[in-house]
């Protein structure tokens, strides 16, 4: 374990430099993630000599520990700089009669590029292609049960590869207004220079280079938009910093590709915007394009207005299914979405009578979705009558805004 200390630390205080100055700019940490990883390297090495053919390289478990910091350099593109602290070496049996094994620590500096592609629900596979500089600083070497430490005698002081592999990352949601990632991810690297040492006779003979498979684990973090102080559930900063001229309030709408200000009704910036309103009820376009922007739907309702029944009756006609199969397509293609089916009307009539008539429908409503293959556990309802109006009951738009059918995402 000494050996990993003084990299760990160098590690450390990189992340906490790198972190003091993408604090300074708010604006810039929207875009990027800070993360670590851990995992195991499958390692071995290659030789290419005829004296090694005899040589019978197996792979060395080792464990890896790394720190990373990821940029968005387009909408599928990212960059992600990697501090690691990995393992390498081989076994190698019936040498002449010689077990033989190396176990070497590496301080990697990676530059990977991502290439990632978008899933459902936040889901997001990657590919990965990664050049590689390694710097030994430490291990042994057995041979046949001796014990030695790995120096300049054993191993080149410098090494580069170049790794290439995929994974993925799943968002977890801790809030409505923070969320953070854990992700799997495998690569397989090969080293490009001969690691014996030019002061090691084998190196006389042919050169012998890295190879390995590594699995590990990672937990990121979104550095600004994900701030539970600055940051709404829509993604939407109010910010007394940054005013446009003449205004008193500046709104920052955060999307995947830019940031664009506000000034009332004002586009500052050319590129168009995904507009994100805090409102009662939604339809569904909307929603998918905030899902399709990475914003987080919990708690947002999707309205249906021209929900139609029989007269005072639950039944529901055969136009308003066809509204209804959007809402079980939207349900199929997110298949970890839930909602409450909430049914409202105007303040017509008795109140009593509203609240059965409106949950009867609503219950309508759960049955028809169930129907279409809707799992009945993704899927809650209650009637609310006249009890929570979104417009004035006093004109006819005001009550046809009243009766409807909400749709409130309660899981996402």
């Amino acid at each position: 374990m000494k050996n990993l200390f003084l990299p760990l630390i160098g590690v450390i205080i990189l992340s906490a430099f790198g972190n003091s100055l993408l604090n300074a700019q708010s604006s810039f940490t929207n875009h990027n993630i800070l993360g670590i990883k851990a995992g195991v390297n499958l390692g071995t090495m290659s030789y290419d000599a005829k004296e090694y053919s005899v040589y019978e390289p197996s792979y060395l478990l080792g464990p890896q520990l790394g720190l990373f910091f990821e940029t968005n350099i387009n909408k599928n593109i990212s960059f992600r700089p990697e501090f690691l602290i990995i393992q390498r070496g081989v076994a190698a049996d019936n040498y002449e009669g010689v077990d033989y094994e190396m176990s070497a620590y590496y301080f990697d500096v990676r530059l990977p590029l991502l290439y990632n592609i978008r899933g459902v629900r936040g889901f997001i596979p990657y590919f990965i292609l990664s050049p590689n500089l390694m710097f030994p600083y430490g291990g042994e070497v057995v041979r046949n049960g001796l014990k030695e430490d790995v120096n300049a005698d054993h191993i080149n002081n410098f090494d580069f590869s170049l790794s290439f592999g995929a994974g993925f990352k799943v968002p977890i949601d801790v809030s409505s207004n923070f969320r953070f990632y854990l992700g799997l991810e495998a690569q397989y690297g090969f080293g490009f220079i001969n690691t014996f040492s030019s002061t090691n006779y084998a190196n006389n003979f042919g050169s012998r280079t890295n190879r390995g498979i590594e699995i590990a684990a990672t937990i990121s973090i979104p550095l600004g938009s994900s701030s539970k102080n600055n940051f709404s559930d829509d993604g939407v900063r109010s910010s007394n910093t940054s005013r446009a001229s003449g205004s008193s309030d500046t709104i920052i709408i955060v999307r995947k590709d830019t940031i664009i200000i506000t000034k009332q009704d004002t586009i500052i910036l050319t590129k168009p915007p995904v507009y994100v309103t805090k409102k009662d009820c939604y339809e569904i376009r909307e929603i998918i394009a905030y899902m399709n922007n990475d914003f987080n739907v919990k708690d947002k309702n999707i309205c249906l207005y021209d929900i139609n029944y029989d007269n005072n009756s639950a039944s529901i006609d055969a136009a308003s299914k066809k509204q209804l199969d959007e809402i079980v397509s939207l349900l199929n293609n997110i298949s970890n979405m839930q909602m409450k089916i909430n049914g409202h009307a105007d303040s017509r009539g008795a109140r009593d009578y509203n609240i059965k008539l409106a949950n009867d429908r609503a219950k309508s409503v759960y049955d028809y979705l169930v129907s279409k293959g809707i799992n009945s556990s993704r899927l809650k309802y209650e009637g609310y009558g006249p009890d929570k109006p979104i417009a004035s009951n006093d004109t006819e738009q005001g009550r046809r805004q009243n009766r409807r059918v909400e749709f409130e995402i309660t899981r996402y």
